[in-house]
């Protein structure tokens, strides 16, 4: 049976901790909580698909709102089991959440057929490391991100900013969607049969959304106004596959289709202090107190937009191009492909046999549409590295800009990370 594993970790300003790492007592968490130093968090993974879920919750336990609860409970549907085991660590608050949400499940989850709970050893920390596992993954990913927005709008999130909670949303995204593990597939495939199949776009990003074909906020100017509006993205909605946009005012919006602006455009540190809705909020709670970010970011390190582009490959020659042309008996390559059934890493084939190769291939229409498709592609790149070229600041040696490289780079997708 699945065993879908729950653990509490903290944000504080000083990286992701667990509770023993801490080493303070309750009323020392809550006084920090209270001064806006650390934020409480939920981890759920499931073991079998190695999904991972990060949040930022109000406070452990069972809160007044269920919001904690209704959270484990969405995830548990999303993954599709019909037979689950919880299991979770021997801290009385976390157990009252994993017996309150089993009695929950059995009752609004209806294809769930069986559930029960499952304990570690007392005092054995390793009988839940499989949860243990979930918190070092959500750990690094969550401080890349975090790093790299920082980087962007050149200021500091505190820990307690709204943004920190759709930052841990977004990473959890990242760890399913992308990570790809020892089978070749990633969590989200191995969960909904698929892969994740919608644009990823950067955290923070000021995009412009759609607005709803029905509705009340379908053609809010009415049918000769803006078709749509302007927003921060943050984030995408596993349950109804939607891009979570936070309004100026502070709104949330959700929108079917989001279009990305220039690569200067994108961050705007203005716009990100205006969010003030978390992802347990039903609705924006205006009451919420607005908090500043700080000046100057942590790193100083590039972006993954200073990132070097990759350079121009060739052609790729699959085995079945080999076998549709012919073999060279003078390409070492072809020769190791004809032994062992597999291409020798590190090793490309001669320019004679890629000459004759792409001859062949230019006679027919499949062919020729491979050609031009890896002709654009090399066109495209040469491109990337000559503006990347255009942006690089010029370094003079002794002068201002010189120096080691930066140690450290935020990770982020190019496209959408």
């Amino acid at each position: 049976m699945p065993i879908i594993g729950i653990d509490y970790y903290f944000l504080t300003g000083s990286g992701i901790k667990l509770r023993s790492e801490l080493e303070m007592s309750n009323e020392d968490v809550d006084a920090a909580r209270q001064r806006g130093e650390l934020a409480k968090c939920l981890v759920v993974r499931c073991y079998v698909s190695k999904a991972v879920f990060g949040h930022v919750i109000p406070r452990k336990g069972l809160d007044e709102d269920g919001i904690v609860v209704e959270k484990i409970l969405q995830i548990i549907e999303w993954l599709g089991h019909t037979r689950i085991i919880v299991k979770a660590d021997n801290e009385p608050s976390i157990q009252a959440l994993a017996r309150r949400a089993i009695e929950l499940a059995k009752v609004e989850i209806k294809d769930l057929e069986q559930v029960s709970k499952e304990d570690p050893v007392a005092y054995d920390s390793m009988t839940n490391g499989g949860t243990e596992v979930g918190v070092r993954l959500m750990r690094g990913l969550f401080r890349s991100v975090k790093l790299c927005l920082e980087q962007r709008i050149d200021k500091q999130i505190p820990v307690d900013h709204p943004m920190i909670a759709w930052l841990m949303e977004h990473a959890s995204l990242l760890l399913n969607a992308l990570v790809r593990g020892t089978d070749g597939l990633t969590a989200w495939k191995r969960v909904r049969g698929r892969a994740f199949g919608q644009p990823l776009v950067g955290i923070g990003e000021n995009v412009l959304y759609k607005h709803p074909t029905k509705g009340p906020r379908h053609d809010p100017h009415g049918n000769i106004g803006a078709q749509g509006g302007e927003g921060v993205f943050l984030g995408y909605d596993r349950t109804n596959h939607t891009f979570t946009v936070s309004l100026e005012d502070g709104q949330l919006v959700s929108a079917r289709s989001v279009t990305r602006r220039p690569e200067r455009e994108r961050w705007n540190a203005e716009a990100l202090s205006k969010v003030r809705a978390m992802p347990t909020d039903k609705k924006t709670r205006q009451e919420r107190e607005r908090v500043k970010f700080q000046d100057g970011a942590l790193e100083a390190g590039a972006t993954a937009e200073a990132a070097p582009s990759r350079a121009a490959r060739e052609m790729r020659i699959d085995r079945r191009d080999l076998e549709e042309h012919g073999y060279d008996g003078n390409c070492t390559q072809c020769k190791h492909i004809l032994k062992y059934a597999k291409p020798q890493r590190g090793q490309t084939h001669s320019a004679l046999c890629r000459k004759r190769l792409v001859e062949a291939m230019s006679k027919t229409e499949s062919g020729r549409i491979r050609i031009e498709a890896n002709e654009e592609r090399i066109t495209r790149t040469m491109a990337e590295q000559v503006e990347a070229a255009d942006r690089a600041p010029a370094i003079v040696p002794g002068g201002e800009g010189a120096g080691p490289a930066p140690t450290h780079r935020g990770f982020l997708e190019r496209d959408g990370g």
